[in-house]
């Protein structure tokens, strides 16, 4: 239980930290979302999808994901991920270099997803910071037909599982209604 609390607290304070302005904004109304536990959450999921709640830790350069799913909840603690690799694997993907796009699309997923052994299920992302930036669904999650050198023939994460990519955990499978006021003319 130890454990499961210091993960609410390390839940609670991501969505404070990472939706701040959000969940200050006018739009929402008097209806601003407010923070969910994470046995909320679990109960929004369904048996084959895994939450992953990313946070860029600054202070000891490190990539800290909660793992959660309908029946589990887990801490997986990574090291920084380099900006040029990042940075590379976005430029390879502008420039349509096939030798750079597929070492760091891969490298990619063996630093930030494999560890969080994700098998086939459904992925509901929610990121922070610079990895808002990166197109998670290119990912190559092996180096198979790589001596083809066709696109067509990689093994991408979006092959093996479905994506979804949320702000943040509040609005994750809850309807928002908002009117709007306005008037439409119309004339012949």
């Amino acid at each position: 239980t130890d454990e499961r609390n210091s993960m609410e607290i390390i839940f609670s304070a991501n969505q404070k930290l990472k939706y701040y302005d959000l969940l200050k904004n006018a739009a929402f109304g008097n209806r601003v979302p407010s923070e969910i536990s994470i046995s909320e959450l679990q109960q929004r999921l369904k048996k084959d999808e895994i939450f992953l709640d990313f946070h860029i830790a600054s202070d000891d350069e490190s990539i800290v994901i909660q793992k959660i799913t309908n029946q589990s909840c887990k801490l997986i603690k990574l090291p920084y991920t380099e900006s040029e690799l990042l940075e590379g694997y976005l430029k390879a993907i502008e420039t349509v270099d096939f030798d750079s796009y597929t070492k760091t699309a891969y490298k990619i997923y063996q630093e930030i997803i494999k560890p969080c052994q994700v098998g086939n299920n459904k992925l509901i992302l929610c990121l922070d910071g610079f990895l808002n930036g990166i197109p998670f669904e290119a990912l190559l999650t092996s180096k198979t037909n790589w001596f083809k050198r066709d696109y067509r023939k990689l093994d991408y994460l979006m092959m093996q599982n479905r994506l979804q990519y949320v702000l943040n955990p509040q609005l994750f499978r809850q309807e928002i209604h908002k009117a709007f006021e306005f008037s439409i003319e119309a004339f012949i």
